[in-house]
């Protein structure tokens, strides 16, 4: 499995962690599962970036009400409460002296801050072509709007498996490599965050990493296995 692709099938993630990306520097396919109804524990309306006193939480506003299972593609942004200014302001001061934020400021403020999204979903699937495309990864991403529970077409299956979204941010490795954070003197390493902290730190660089990242993990199956929900052969 070194090198050879391996396919993903995902929610519609905000700003997903790094992790998401890893798998799929060899190229692949990124199943993205906007049938899925909303989980209030997950990453698809939640990112974490790094600021000086550690990470902070993002969380974007949708129109759910209560316990209603409203299927992404169907769930509405809520954009009363300005959390696209919010986060594009906590972004700005999170990163302003990251080494390549300059290079995609203007894009991620048009995404998040000036454009007005119907659901939850265009707004992440629009987020994740325009990482892949400033990564360079290989990979072709397939929207999947009808719900199947069984999807052998993908080796990993991540549509359950990082909830609750706060456990990522608990499963260091003390040997998983690392890339120069911006407060990284301040906080210490702080893994799996959203990919825009490597991206805004590591710019055209950020594909080796997810490279390492991969390999990593390749080489150590308990990592595998807690990532991933994979076993190795």
């Amino acid at each position: 499995m070194g090198h050879s692709q391996v396919s993903v099938i995902a929610p519609a993630m905000y700003l997903p962690p790094v992790p998401l990306f890893a798998p799929l520097v060899q190229g692949g396919k990124l199943f993205i599962d906007v049938s899925m109804h909303f989980e209030k524990n997950s990453y698809i309306n939640k990112a974490y970036i790094l600021q000086a006193n550690g990470p902070l939480l993002l969380i974007v506003t949708t129109k759910r009400k209560g316990r209603s299972r409203t299927p992404l593609k169907s769930l509405e942004l809520d954009y009363s409460h300005n959390w696209h200014i919010k986060h594009y302001l906590g972004i700005s001061a999170s990163y302003r002296a990251s080494p390549f934020f300059e290079f995609y400021e203007d894009e991620i403020r048009d995404l998040i801050r000036m454009r007005r999204w119907a659901t939850i979903a265009e707004l992440n699937i629009a987020l994740l072509r325009w990482i892949i495309e400033r990564i360079g990864l290989p990979a072709e991403i397939i929207i999947v709007d009808s719900f199947k529970r069984e999807f052998p077409e993908a080796q990993i299956d991540l549509r359950w498996h990082w909830i609750p979204y706060r456990k990522l941010l608990n499963t260091p490795h003390p040997d998983m490599p690392q890339y120069i954070q911006h407060f990284q003197e301040l906080t210490g390493f702080t893994p799996n965050l959203s990919i825009i902290d490597l991206l805004f730190n590591m710019g055209p660089h950020s594909a080796e990493y997810l490279e390492q990242y991969w390999q990593f993990a390749l080489k150590h199956p308990n990592f595998m296995q807690k990532m991933y929900n994979l076993a190795l052969q």
